[in-house]
């Protein structure tokens, strides 16, 4: 029995001596893997079109252990995307993640939303600003936090569930959310009111319409950094790992600036 299946290419690996057996985010099916026969020949069919984020639509058939991939036509490859480095680099950030952090066979549709939207963000959107391209790509991993349930508690006290309001503001790693200044605790983290200000008003509003903004925010390069702290060890805490390609475009594009300069 065959399947057409829309998905996005997420990793391969050798499989046998000429296969290759690819992983796939599908719209409907979530993570799903299937073996690609020959496709280590130099003259395979199917190899061109199944490079790493691509969006495409596949056939498999079901085999007795392992689904085989018998067709692939390409809806999406990002021609223009992949011409520059630095924006490959934070594609494949959240590639790595839901590669890394997904269970197979799980539907997941606001996944394959946000993996499909990325790219074409970064296409129309990018600057060269790479502090404010890292407070991006952390919020796009809050983002897909928020699709598998992990979401962070914004709008109110995680712990009394009261109204928030601008003051003193806290947050909680161990419980996800802010925390107001009467239910605080030792181990909780001090944030500004310009830090909680800005991380709303990209959250609690149209997600996509308004992540562009953060180019134009005005925030100093404390408040820069009090912020990618913040974002990157609620990730930290909730994934319990770094990623690769996050830390290697930080080599090239946040360190490497300071050691040119």
């Amino acid at each position: 029995m065959t399947s057409i299946i829309q998905s996005i290419v997420l990793d391969y690996q050798p499989f046998r001596e000429y296969d290759i057996l690819f992983t796939f985010f599908s719209r409907d099916n979530g993570k799903i893997k299937a073996v690609a026969k020959g496709a280590k020949r130099m003259n395979a069919k199917l190899r061109g079109c199944l490079e790493i984020g691509n969006e495409v639509q596949i056939m498999v058939a079901r085999g007795r252990n392992i689904m085989h991939l018998a067709a692939c036509d390409t809806i999406a490859v990002h021609h223009s995307l992949r011409k520059d480095l630095q924006k490959t680099l934070l594609w494949q950030v959240l590639i790595e993640v839901i590669t890394t952090s997904t269970v197979p066979e799980n539907a997941e549709h606001d996944v394959y939303t946000l993996l499909s939207n990325w790219p074409k963000f970064l296409n129309d959107n990018f600057c060269d600003i790479p502090k404010r391209n890292l407070i991006i790509t952390y919020l796009v991993i809050w983002k897909y936090l928020s699709s598998i349930g992990l979401s962070p508690q914004l709008s109110e006290c995680v712990r009394s569930g009261k109204k928030l309001y601008p003051v003193d503001t806290f947050f909680s790693f161990t419980d996800g959310g802010l925390v107001s200044s009467t239910q605080r605790q030792v181990t909780d983290r001090h944030l500004s009111l310009t830090a909680v200000k800005c991380i709303r008003y990209i959250w609690l509003s149209s997600f996509w319409e308004k992540l562009s903004d953060i180019y134009k925010i005005k925030l100093t390069p404390v408040e820069e950094d009090e912020i990618i702290n913040w974002l990157r060890d609620y990730i930290r805490q909730m994934l319990e790992k770094d990623f690769n390609s996050i830390n290697y475009w930080q080599k090239l594009y946040l360190y490497g600036n300071k050691i040119l300069a």
